[in-house]
């Protein structure tokens, strides 16, 4: 019989069940209360796993084997922004589009407020050409990242000058500026377009 060494659980994964069942009888769990509580520590533990190598496989530029990590995660019922951004970011970067596209849009799905995966949809649509879509991506990313606001403004400001949408360019320089007063990309932006800059 053929044996999957993947689907059984790795010693340190052993340790950490052993662990789990030792704390659960500590706290003085009994009968039907105990075991749910195991396999529910048990899931975390398998979707940290997955998740961890995963990333390690990134990190080391092993794409391929990022992803059925990040599979098996899912498999196991991970299912966060983060992981989900993390995962299309990886696919981005490994010029997978639709796969990134698709992963940068669950993560929205699940928290529409997650401004990295809004910051990296914009740059997937900008990559592509996509200026509009882009844009509107980075607004939302502005939104949702204050410490970033201004860049991401400026950028979808840039976008919009190309676009020959003057006023809404006019409209993220001013963003932001009141976002980071005296950003220098965002008053150069408004010199271009020959608008009076703030104070003036």
């Amino acid at each position: 019989m053929n044996v999957d060494p993947e689907s059984h659980p790795r010693p340190s994964q052993r340790n950490w069940l052993l662990a789990a069942v030792l704390v659960v009888a500590a706290l003085g769990a009994v009968g039907g209360l105990a075991w749910p509580m195991i396999a529910d520590m048990w899931k975390t533990q398998v979707q940290k796993d997955w998740y961890g190598r995963g990333q390690g496989y990134a990190t080391q530029g092993d794409t391929t084997e990022a992803v059925r990590a990040f599979q098996r995660a899912e498999e196991a019922g991970l299912a966060t922004p983060e992981f989900y951004g993390r995962w299309g970011r990886i696919e981005m970067y490994a010029m997978q589009g639709f796969r990134a596209e698709s992963h940068f849009i669950r993560a929205l799905e699940i928290a529409p407020g997650y401004g990295p995966a809004r910051a990296d949809l914009a740059m997937l649509y900008l990559r592509r050409g996509w200026q509009e879509q882009a844009a509107q991506q980075y607004v939302l990313a502005a939104t949702a990242l204050p410490d970033s606001a201004a860049p991401l403004y400026v950028t979808a400001g840039t976008l919009y000058e190309e676009l020959k949408k003057r006023e809404r360019a006019v409209e993220m320089y001013r963003n932001a500026l009141a976002a980071r007063r005296g950003y220098l990309p965002a008053l150069e932006g408004l010199l271009r377009l020959g608008e009076p800059l703030p104070g003036r």
